[in-house]
């Protein structure tokens, strides 16, 4: 088996969406992934490693690519779309709330606004 590096959180979180995470330490010897992937990611696993790595050019120029058929960037295009449309709903709600929790809580911590207030605030924002 081979090491895979990650530079991209993307297929981390797609394949996590469809419950094929696992499939990952089956197929490769080493995942390697960067800070910050981690940190877009969320999520650890005992196989995953975080650590900055610098990829040597002639593993580049020795790598072997393979591009897929129309026919199976069709059918994961099928799959994959709706994933990554949720994903950025998910993503837009969440930094909603967020900002709503942000604005919100030093104000109700602090008494200048009361919790029917806030309701009112929140129903407005979502």
């Amino acid at each position: 088996m081979t090491d895979l590096i990650i530079a991209d959180s993307t297929c981390l979180i797609g394949l996590e969406r469809i419950d094929k995470i696992d499939l990952l330490p089956q197929m490769y010897s080493q995942v390697i992934i960067p800070p910050q992937v981690q940190k877009e990611f969320g999520l650890s696993f005992a196989w995953l490693i975080v650590k900055n790595q610098r990829v040597k050019p002639e593993f580049l120029l020795n790598m072997e690519i393979l591009i897929p058929n129309s026919l199976i960037v069709d059918a994961f295009s099928k799959i994959t779309k709706p994933l990554y449309s949720n994903t950025l709903h998910d993503l837009e709600q969440s930094r909603t709330l967020t900002n709503i929790r942000d604005t919100l809580l030093p104000k109700l911590m602090s008494g200048d606004i009361r919790v029917k207030e806030a309701e009112t605030m929140i129903e407005e924002a979502v």
